[in-house]
């Protein structure tokens, strides 16, 4: 079943679904079964510790804050950007969220349904003791700092 997001990107012509060559609003993408990017996240921490798991964190800021530029030109309501990126990360397969809540302007609780990494990764690793998606946290990251 095709979410209405993706729908209403198609249809717009902001999504591209050829073989070989995936492309959401002028960013190319590849397709990567889950459990490969969970051993990905699992191998950087166990290898290279908190190196490693920042890498990933600042590799998924930089991603939202570039993806960020691009959908400024298409809204001009911040609710909408807001709407478009958590859209645009469902679409990706990292759940349903939620911002919960913003304290101060300077911390953000976000909620996190139906994520298959997450999922994926306690099958994998069982449960853990401190986060798990530091691609997920960076992206949120450096969307909320733009």
């Amino acid at each position: 079943m095709l979410s209405g997001f993706l729908k209403k990107l198609l249809l717009s012509r902001q999504a591209m679904l050829d073989e070989g060559q995936i492309t959401l609003l002028d960013t190319s993408f590849y397709l990567q079964p889950v459990s490969e990017l969970v051993f990905l996240h699992y191998d950087m921490k166990t290898k290279f510790g908190d190196d490693g798991t920042k890498t990933l964190y600042e590799a998924g800021k930089k991603s939202s804050q570039d993806f960020f530029k691009k959908i400024e030109k298409l809204t001009v309501k911040k609710e909408d950007r807001v709407r478009l990126f958590f859209n645009m990360l469902n679409l990706y397969g990292l759940g349903e969220l939620r911002i919960v809540t913003i304290a101060d302007g300077t911390k953000a609780v976000i909620e996190t349904g139906n994520n298959n990494f997450a999922k994926r990764y306690l099958q994998q690793y069982g449960r853990q003791e401190g986060a798990v998606d530091h691609l997920l946290a960076g992206l949120l990251a450096g969307f909320f700092e733009q």
